[in-house]
């Protein structure tokens, strides 16, 4: 437990609440922070400069809540998604997270920022350990994920087309390549028939069927071109026009010197694209020679330290995807018009706000941590200004 974490939230909106199915103390911790640092209505005011349309939904399942049965986690979060209203909100975000259960904040803070509030995100734990100790339990993640996905399927069926909302996927890492794999032998056909609109892959490991099998480079039957791209910076996407953005069902987000992205036992017995003459991606040394075995430890050890990130420092190279997130979310899913003062601000915010994530989680006691937002306006006036 995290003394500024072990508090549980108040709104109803959030799993782990009073009103809510599922435990606080079941959460765990990834599931306690996810719930806790919700965006509230008076931070999407005062960001985006207009008014609020909702408080924003998040639901999460932990695995010590059904750590035996899957179907019944799945089962769990449906019934939460009713519970908190999720349906009838104009975006349905769901998530599958790395093996510790943890997901990017950037991504969902972005997106509650950029919805104005009127989203709801959904989250299941299948593992508990960081990702290169859960290898065996991306079968586990992956079926999880595809019955929450039937779930939803099932019940936005039941409503008139124009009350559904769109629904979304969004994995990173471990969680792009557990959630990927849910179509990765029907493709583009597999998004239609699980009612996804569109998806947000970032780091996909080179071990997932989508990188494996070439979907994500367009080098697929399944994969209709235009429908997937995989993009190293976001200007790459920006230059896109109009009609090549609504073609677009999957980006992938890679950056070119992204070690995990590469990653495979192929670098032990051939030299990769990526280091050919010629075709070296940004920010992969010219020095960089390919050798038997030595490349392949050398990239092993790089994607071991890849998650080493500074709080708040934001950067757009290798494993870390924070500087680029909020403008990705923003025109990879078609979310509503934010001008560049508004995604600005938005930027700036992200920054702050796991500024002060990162002072609660290492705080001795909660009285000494800032404040998470939804805690801002409750908080006695003394604690606040002590923190």
């Amino acid at each position: 437990l995290e003394p500024a974490y072990a508090t549980a939230p108040a709104s109803p909106t959030v799993s782990g609440s009073p009103d809510s199915l599922l435990p606080f103390t079941d959460l765990g911790q990834q599931g306690r922070r996810y719930v806790t640092d919700v965006v509230t209505p008076e931070l999407i005011e005062q960001v985006m400069g207009e008014p609020a349309r909702a408080h924003p939904i998040r639901a999460y399942v932990g695995f010590n809540t059904e750590p035996l049965y899957q179907t019944g986690r799945a089962e769990l979060a449906l019934a939460e998604l009713e519970r908190t209203g999720a349906f009838d909100r104009s975006v349905l975000l769901l998530i599958s997270p790395t093996g510790t259960g943890w997901v990017d904040h950037t991504l969902i803070e972005a997106a509650e920022f950029l919805t104005r509030g009127d989203i709801a995100t959904c989250c299941i734990q299948y593992a508990r350990y960081p990702s290169f100790l859960s290898i065996q339990k991306v079968a586990l993640g992956r079926s999880q994920f595809r019955l929450l996905l039937w779930g939803v399927t099932q019940r936005l069926a039941g409503l008139p087309p124009e009350r559904r909302p769109r629904v979304l996927v969004f994995g990173e890492s471990m969680g792009a390549w557990t959630s990927s794999d849910v179509i990765m032998f029907q493709g583009i056909k597999g998004f239609d028939h699980y009612g996804i609109d569109r998806a947000l892959w970032v780091g996909l490991p080179w071990l997932a069927k989508w990188s494996r099998s070439g979907m994500t480079r367009g080098s697929h039957t399944l994969v209709p071109a235009g429908t997937v791209e995989v993009f190293d910076h976001h200007d790459q996407l920006a230059a896109l026009d109009d009609d090549q953005r609504g073609r677009l069902r999957a980006v992938v987000v890679s950056h070119d010197n992204d070690p995990i992205a590469v990653l495979g036992p192929d670098l032990l017995v051939q030299r990769p694209p990526w280091l050919a003459d010629g075709q070296r991606g940004r920010g992969v040394p010219h020095t960089l020679r390919w050798q038997p075995l030595g490349t392949f430890i050398q990239t092993g050890m790089d994607a071991m330290n890849a998650m080493l990130l500074t709080p708040g420092e934001f950067a757009s190279f290798g494993h870390d995807y924070r500087a680029d997130m909020a403008a990705f979310v923003r025109d990879a899913y078609g979310l509503p018009e934010a001008t560049d003062e508004q995604l600005a601000r938005i930027e700036q915010v992200l920054r702050s706000l796991e500024f002060e994530r990162n002072e609660r989680i290492m705080a001795e006691g909660a009285h000494t941590a800032p404040p998470a937002p939804a805690q801002r306006a409750t908080r006695p006036s003394s604690d606040r200004s002590r923190a």
